[in-house]
């Protein structure tokens, strides 16, 4: 007795805030009165835990709600869980939803945690005829959804999108709950179509709605809910078809759906959200006065405290802006940047929103050039980017996730040099906001040899928690080692590894906020400081180059300073007219690329003649920013077209360019540079012998060759340039491996194992998914971006991989252009020091001399096992060989070579894609490489246009990505 007696006191204070007129008033008083049995008080303290939450949802007092999650608690703790009584499944599915509603009210995300950890029992401890179990499914399937808005985590919402199936599957056609269930999947399905794009499931989550909206009465109170939900799914498929029925269908059920709500319903501030959005979406333009009232009526109708609040602040900011735009009216700005900030400075609001907000008003004060309260905004904005990757993610999910913050880092940047702070503020939004999906695996795989000399024990729990949130690499067979014990669980494998991931996750930061406690610690894991930016350019100048609407700049790190170079003639718009329309390689953007961008630095950084006869060659990292990723900076310069008596086509070299000056690498961050230099390094350029006087494993240079692909070209080439390395790997004191049959289970076997990975073939980039991308194997098989991630080979020190294949360096979706996700980073992030790809296509010949003529330079300079000499040597080796083939070039356009045939390229690009400007083609059969001038542009650049035709500058593509 007790614990029973422990909730009298609760009780009372209950029925003390239930209302006169409250139906269940009189009934509550009489039990009171009475001695009420033990057994009999989990039913007493879970229906008057369902009044009080009643009455939270007429009223947002979030103290009823409070009150009703305690005795909810009460009611499963009283409860016998041995199955004996019945009601124990019920509780715990009331309890969930309780504190589903805690977290959509307080932004808490460990109340949802609780709460679908909760009702996941409840389905555990229910039996599977049992008629209330199609309900718990649903309920645990609005939790993962919500949890899915947070976080990011697609089998969340792949799970709930399965339990939803399930739960309309279990229930009876007829049945009072089937619309519910309908429009709760509609949700799920219409949340899965804006993160894959699947028309499909848009299409589907309209049909079920429209069934859930038809079953429900006029009069029902869920009725406005279902309209609502029905106007977002219209809304959202008017965007993607432009039908001007979608639009105008769903700001009537939008007006419906607030027409039946009552004046301070908890939902109102939804309905009046979504019928902004949907008013803000018509092309109508007498619909923007209304949505800005609407968007005014939903912000007094949020409480202050609340997380949607946020949303409501972003929506009537937008209508305003979008009204400022139209009439210059500077009320409108004012009020607009108002409510974004508002936004931005909602601490219980999600992320992502806040995010959004911070963008919005870096954008709308520059309009102004407020450029302090734009930099105040943007500080903000980009620190919260980081809270977006939670380590419990995926590497799709945090993928997709930082695709939605493109550009923001940059923006920032950018703003705060024209608010003139110092250029090391700039350059850490750019570090801090970019490249994030690099720096959370490098995390993961950090050395932590000092961490077990000072403390072992912290060093042992750091990698358990390690392998929990790593990608597992056996992860087929794991599943099926799971899957029966999940199955009693009601959980599928992938939900079951989203669990752990949280769990660990949240360990993990408990752990690393300890180690960071223990002596000599305190950095650890930290971002670099500004000094070991400085001491990252001990072998060169490191120069971030940073393209913005509102200003483009380069950031030069040297030894012994930072400072910002402004690039008045560069300018983004220009960049994104070049990108969009793959005119990467012509004379005219090489041109472009000297005089806007190389030139300037190269003579800010005391590079303004080529380097002495000694052949001492500075080395620089470019680390460009933005759409400019896809230019080939190393290969800017002026080549000119001859006049008067020269040859049609002539071409000659200035003597101005960047091969000229300096040799070139790449690299997507400053972090990454000081990452990968921090890897051990191969220290003896002697061959190790085993016992039976073979070479160890890690000597070993895995070669590749892949001439015939499915549904590609033949490569005639590729096996010639395996057979041109095979000696010169050998003569380094590398074994070759040449992999039999060329399968994805060989190469991922031998990677390991190697010093050297070498890959002749056809590449292929994914046009939305840049994890997708791959090479190219034998009988279809392919090794993607997304196997190279999860891979963890840093253990053997492996030297180079050098992907001789098109495009290997190349993202076709902007939207991950800050991220660098490609083959190469995809090789980096798996442990190789080195990497060597290229930015489009290649031509199949060609690729046999560049390479040649890189390992001959670097067998020149003792090969890879020269310790910190190698590094040089390998970027000195393709530097060699780039300007080998441009002078090769330069001869052959100076005698008046003209534009032809191109052997077979080394693609996998779609058919129909566009020309090969941007490495792109249409044809998979033996085809042009033709890269076309600009002669309009090289008229700006000061050079002579003229009808001329110019063989195609092949040698440009090729580059170095390393330490």
């Amino acid at each position: 007795m007790d614990e029973v007696q422990q909730y009298s006191p609760l009780t009372q204070v209950a029925v003390d805030a239930i209302p006169d007129n409250h139906i269940d008033w009189a009934r509550f008083f009489d039990i009171l009165d009475q001695d009420l049995e033990q057994s009999k008080w989990p039913a007493f303290l879970n229906h008057l835990a369902q009044n009080l939450n009643d009455l939270y949802l007429e009223n947002d007092d979030l103290s009823d709600l409070e009150e009703a999650i305690k005795f909810t608690r009460g009611a499963v703790h009283l409860t016998r869980e041995d199955g004996a009584d019945p009601d124990y499944p019920g509780y715990l599915n009331n309890l969930a939803n309780l504190l589903g509603e805690r977290y959509i009210r307080t932004g808490s995300i460990g109340n949802l945690e609780e709460a679908i950890a909760v009702a996941q029992q409840a389905i555990h401890t229910i039996p599977k005829n049992h008629p209330n179990r199609p309900k718990y499914l649903n309920n645990l399937g609005n939790q993962l959804n919500d949890r899915y808005l947070i976080t990011g985590v697609l089998a969340d919402l792949d799970e709930a999108i399965q339990v939803g199936w399930e739960a309309i599957r279990l229930t009876p056609e007829d049945h009072i709950h089937r619309p519910t269930f309908f429009n709760n999947l509609g949700n799920r399905l219409g949340d899965r179509y804006l993160r894959t794009d699947s028309l499909g499931d848009l299409d589907e989550a309209i049909r079920i709605k429209r069934e859930a909206v038809k079953a429900t009465p006029e009069n029902h109170p869920d009725r406005a809910g279902r309209l609502n939900n029905l106007a977002i799914e219209l809304s959202a498929r008017y965007l993607k078809t432009f039908d001007p029925l979608d639009i105008e269908m769903a700001i009537q059920a939008g007006r419906d759906a607030i027409r039946s709500t009552p004046a301070g319903h908890a939902d109102l501030t939804m309905y009046l959200h979504s019928l902004g959005n949907s008013l803000g979406y018509s092309a109508d333009a007498s619909h923007l006065e209304e949505a800005v009232q609407v968007g005014r009526a939903a912000v007094n109708a949020t409480p202050r405290d609340h997380p949607d609040r946020a949303m409501a602040l972003n929506s009537l900011g937008k209508r305003l802006g979008e009204r400022f735009f139209k009439t210059g009216t500077t009320c409108d700005l004012n009020e607009a940047i108002s409510c974004h900030h508002g936004a931005l400075y909602q601490e219980n609001a999600s992320t992502i929103h806040r995010i959004v907000a911070g963008r919005a008003v870096i954008q709308l004060c520059a309009t102004r050039q407020d450029w302090l309260q734009g930099y105040a905004a943007a500080e903000t904005a980009v620190g919260l980017i980081p809270k977006l990757m939670m380590r419990s993610l995926e590497n799709s999910d945090k993928q997709y996730i930082l695709g939605q913050v493109v550009g923001l880092a940059s923006d920032a940047a950018a703003v705060a040099l024209n608010a003139h702070r110092a250029p090391f503020v700039a350059l850490g939004f750019l570090e801090q906001g970019r490249a994030l999906l690099a720096a959370s695996l490098e995390e993961m795989r950090t050395d932590i040899l000092e961490l077990q000399e000072r403390c072992p024990q912290l060093a042992r729990e750091f990698i358990h928690l390690r392998d929990q949130l790593e990608p597992p690499m056996d992860f087929d067979a794991a599943s099926l080692l799971l899957s029966d014990d999940n199955e009693k669980k009601g959980q599928s494998f992938e939900q079951a590894q989203a669990d752990t991931r949280h769990k660990a996750a949240s360990n993990f930061d408990r752990l690393v906020a300890e180690i960071r406690q223990q002596p000599g610690m305190n950095d650890f894991l930290l971002p670099p400081s500004t000094a070991d930016m400085q001491t990252a350019a001990r072998k060169g100048p490191i120069v971030l180059i940073n393209v913005s609407d509102y200003r483009c700049d380069a950031i030069l790190i040297e030894q012994h300073r930072i400072r910002s170079l402004p690039l008045p003639d560069l300018h983004n718009v220009d960049v994104k007219k070049r990108a969009q329309s793959g005119d990467l390689a012509s004379l005219g953007t090489l041109g472009w690329l000297w005089t806007t961008i190389a030139h300037p630095i190269l003579h800010a950084l005391g590079l303004s003649q080529p380097p002495p006869a000694n052949d001492d060659w500075p080395h620089i990292w470019w680390i460009p920013t933005g759409l400019l990723t896809k230019f080939a900076i190393h290969a800017a310069g002026r080549y000119n077209h001859v006049s008067g008596g020269g040859a049609p086509g002539s071409v000659v070299s200035s003597g101005e360019s960047v091969l000229d000056r300096a040799m070139s690498s790449y690299s997507s961050s400053v972090k990454a540079i000081i990452h990968g230099r921090r890897r051990t390094a191969a220290t003896s350029p002697s061959t190790t012998l085993t016992p039976g006087g073979t070479t160890t494993p890690q000597q070993q240079a895995l070669l590749v060759a892949i001439e015939h692909t499915l549904g590609e070209s033949p490569l005639p080439f590729a096996a010639e340039e395996i057979r041109t390395l095979h000696p010169l790997c050998a003569s380094m004191g590398l074994t070759p491996i040449s992999s039999t049959d060329g399968s994805r289970g060989a190469v991922q076997t031998h990677l390991p194992r190697c010093k050297i990975f070498h890959f002749a073939g056809h590449g292929y980039t994914d046009t939305s998914d840049p994890s997708k991308s791959h090479l190219r194997l034998r009988d279809g098989q392919v090794l993607r971006v997304a196997d190279l991630l999860a891979m963890n080979i840093r253990g053997s020190s492996p030297f180079l991989a050098y992907l001789s294949a098109c495009g290997t360096g190349r993202i076709r979706d902007d939207r991950f252009v800050d991220e660098s996700i490609h083959l190469i980073s995809g090789f980096q992030l798996a442990g190789f020091r080195h990497v060597i790809g290229t930015l489009w296509d290649v031509n199949d010949e060609l690729c046999v001399d560049v390479a040649r003529i890189t390992y001959e330079t670097l067998r020149s300079r003792g090969g890879c096992g020269c310790g910190l000499e190698a590094d040089e040597a390998l970027c000195r080796g393709l530097h060699v060989a780039t300007r080998t083939l441009r002078e090769r070039w330069l001869r052959k356009v100076g005698s008046g070579g003209r534009r032809g045939k191109g052997k077979a390229v080394r693609d996998g690009s779609l058919e129909g894609s566009p020309g090969v400007a941007d490495g792109q083609h249409g044809s998979r059969l033996q085809r042009d490489v033709d890269l076309c001038d600009d002669d309009e542009d090289e008229e700006e650049n000061g050079e002579e246009g003229g009808n001329r035709e110019t063989a195609p500058a092949l040698w440009v593509p090729y580059v170095h990505f390393g330490v």
